[in-house]
């Protein structure tokens, strides 16, 4: 699976207009099916506050969009978007990407060398964000990182048109 995404990572860092976004997508795999159904524009979004830790908040948005600029007609990619307020700033920083399947849950990635987030389900509804060093830009300063990790418990947001998800085919929307 690592060697799937280095290989989507290694093409996608040529392509990249934003150091934060991949740009090319796995295929389809059961695993991805069952956090978001697949249809084009699907999304869902989880959210949570935290009293503790390196970040006060966190939000993570998953959608079905596509293609990139480089697929075939009607091919579909699982694109994230990860938002957190880093606590010691009070600043908020963003990472954006695909996901891949992984067993038992997704890895999401926004390039080769910027960590990853692992995300499974717990419970019905609520998702384990497992970040591993998962790099983050601080909206609206390109240049200025903040890597993330740790374990954060999200639950289902009760509006997912509140999380904003970026597309592939429009790597400027979303960012401030």
């Amino acid at each position: 699976m690592l060697a799937r995404l280095a290989a989507i990572c290694t093409i996608a860092a040529s392509a990249c207009a934003f150091p934060a976004f991949a740009m090319y997508g796995p295929e389809v795999t059961e695993e991805l099916q069952k956090f978001v159904p697949l249809e084009m524009g699907a999304i869902d979004c989880w959210r949570a506050e935290f009293a503790t830790g390196q970040v006060s908040d966190m939000r993570f948005g998953l959608l079905v969009g596509g293609p990139a600029p480089h697929d075939d007609p009607g091919v579909l990619r699982y694109n994230f978007e990860l938002e957190a307020t880093i606590r010691e700033t009070g600043r908020k920083a963003e990472s954006a990407g695909v996901c891949l399947d992984e067993d038992g849950g997704i890895v999401c990635s926004p390039e080769c060398d910027g960590g990853v987030a692992r995300i499974t389900r717990r419970g019905n509804d609520d998702v384990l964000v497992r970040a591993e060093s998962i790099r983050m830009y601080y909206c609206g300063e390109q240049g200025e990182e903040v890597h993330v990790s740790g374990d954060y418990l999200l639950a289902i947001a009760e509006e997912p048109a509140d999380c904003p998800v970026v597309d592939i085919r429009n790597p400027e929307a979303g960012v401030e």
